[in-house]
């Protein structure tokens, strides 16, 4: 995960309040300090609570800390923001959070909506994609299911089970979307990607 550091100078003045204690906390965060970190990035929210940078920011901290809870309070602010660029990573740090957490559904739906706003990001795209394939991995129900009692004009007992769903209706029902929404989705990310690699050939992984 990165902090927000790279937009601080295109959207504080230089006299803004919080500029102090969020240069702090940018260089305590480097150097691995996340204690530090969390507390100059948690000053300067308060200084300039509707700066969702800071927000952003100090969920970065935090979750550094483990402290997960307060994280994805921070971050959902973040990710409210109109800012898309902030948007985005705001949701790719939720959707990792839950990616750990074994939440996969959440996840996929977190990073899904990071990728719609950052198509470029390429770890959001990986932990989608490890979203995905972890909902798959998931034990489909049993392919044959007990008879279904009858009432004697033939139609199913009140009281019986509903017949099993199929594999596919249970991924898109975890998922979100469907197995060919995916597919599609996936293909069209690697499409922007190799684009953008051919317009900018130096460029590298994005740190976050």
């Amino acid at each position: 995960m990165r902090t927000a550091a790279a937009l601080l100078a295109a959207s504080l003045g230089i006299f803004a309040p919080s500029r102090k204690d969020g240069r702090l906390g940018e260089r305590a965060y480097r150097r691995g300090n996340f204690a530090e970190s969390e507390k100059r990035f948690g000053e300067a929210a308060r200084q300039e609570p509707a700066n969702p940078l800071w927000h952003l920011d100090h969920g970065t901290a935090l979750a550094r800390r483990g402290r997960t809870e307060a994280a994805r309070k921070e971050l959902a602010r973040a990710a409210e923001s109109g800012a898309s660029e902030v948007a985005a990573s705001a949701l790719y740090q939720l959707g990792t959070l839950d990616l750990t957490e074994h939440r996969d559904r959440e996840a996929a739906a977190r990073l899904r909506r990071s990728l719609e706003l950052d198509p470029s990001s390429r770890d959001a795209k990986r932990n989608f994609e490890i979203a995905l394939r972890n909902l798959r991995r998931r034990p489909p129900p049993p392919s044959s299911s007990p008879q279904t009692p009858r009432r004697d004009d033939g139609r199913p007992h009140p009281g019986a089970p509903k017949p099993a769903p199929r594999p596919d209706s249970e991924f898109e029902k975890r998922a979100g979307m469907t197995r060919a929404e995916a597919e599609r989705l996936l293909r069209g990310l690697d499409a922007e990607q190799r684009r953008n690699e051919k317009t900018e050939p130096g460029r590298g992984a994005r740190d976050w």
